[in-house]
């Protein structure tokens, strides 16, 4: 039986690929079941520990009898309800996002992200690492929701093979008495880490980042000084300045690279990026043009799939 669910586990999911590509790609995302799934794991012994608490308490039952009965239908609802519990929310994904990712730079997109996209974390398709910092812990809060509906079902069944001399009714309202329990604990968890990710370690983080760009910085002018006519140390210049969010002297560096070369496709590419934040959509459109008849020219679909939208095109 477990063999038979494994295999149409692993149908099921190359199916789903088959239907959308875009999930296949190595640069396409994170399946968030490779991140959920241990993490369940490691919690099972506390996990087990509430729940059977709860047993205890409520079927008085001592908790030494509680404990492995909790513990066995918890590793049954972990290695098979987390797996059917992430199958449904990346089918749910499949339906309502057909795999293209949402904008992180505004809240909108960040919510929808979290909400439509637990399963399979599509990647930032702007530069949005604060975002990312409270985004991922949130995804797990989504994932459990299917998974706390699942696990009741599973639960109530096993707990009930272990004590069958109690009524069966009763058994399901503590289970699932239980699981608000120790789901609720696990939701609580979620939300304090994504707070401290935002609160406290971004700002740690980002203030590391931005220091180290700044010394890059400095050495690239220093070096331009010394070579006025490089293209290329201008266009990493601009890389520079777009990391540290200042726009004006990204799209300054990029134009003087491509003055300097005016082949520089990646350049044109980047400038592109640049005039689709400013909202100036018929010079991004103008840059993605040129990109596209040089060397290293734009490839960044998801970037023109949102400047298509943003400018009508994609009609």
């Amino acid at each position: 039986m477990k063999e038979n669910r494994s295999k149409w586990m692993v149908f099921t999911t190359f199916i789903l690929f088959l239907c959308l590509p875009t999930f296949a790609y190595a640069d396409a995302g994170i399946p968030m079941i490779v991140l959920t799934y241990p993490a369940m794991i490691l919690l099972l012994i506390p996990v087990s520990i509430i729940e059977a608490v709860v047993y205890s308490q409520k079927l008085g039952i001592t908790f030494k009898n509680t404990m492995w009965p909790s513990f066995v239908s918890n590793l049954v609802s972990t290695i098979v309800g987390i797996p059917i519990a992430w199958l449904l929310l990346l089918l749910i994904e499949l339906v309502t996002t057909f795999g293209r990712p949402f904008d992180l730079s505004t809240f909108f997109g960040q919510i929808m992200t979290v909400a439509l996209q637990s399963a399979w974390f599509m990647p930032p398709n702007t530069n949005a690492g604060s975002a990312m910092s409270w985004m991922l812990p949130l995804t797990f809060v989504v994932g459990l929701i299917p998974a706390f509906f699942i696990s009741i079902w599973i639960e109530a069944r096993i707990v009930m093979k272990f004590f069958k001399e109690k009524d069966g009714v009763e058994i399901k309202k503590v289970v699932k008495k239980a699981n608000i329990y120790s789901y609720g604990a696990l939701i609580i968890l979620c939300i304090i880490l994504a707070v401290v990710s935002k609160v406290i370690l971004y700002p740690i983080f980002q203030a590391r980042a931005n220091k180290a760009e700044e010394m890059e910085l400095v050495k690239e002018t220093n070096y331009i000084k010394l070579h006025p006519a490089d293209d290329y140390a201008y266009f990493t210049r601009g890389l520079h300045y777009d990391v540290l969010h200042d726009s004006k002297k990204a799209l300054a560096d990029y134009s003087k690279a491509i003055e300097i070369n005016p082949n520089y496709g990646t350049a044109y590419q980047m400038r592109a990026k640049i005039y689709y934040a400013l909202k100036e959509y018929d010079k991004s459109w103008s840059d993605v043009h040129k990109a596209e008849k040089f060397p290293f020219g734009s490839s960044d679909f998801r970037f023109i799939s949102d400047l298509q939208k943003a400018s009508g095109r994609d009609k």
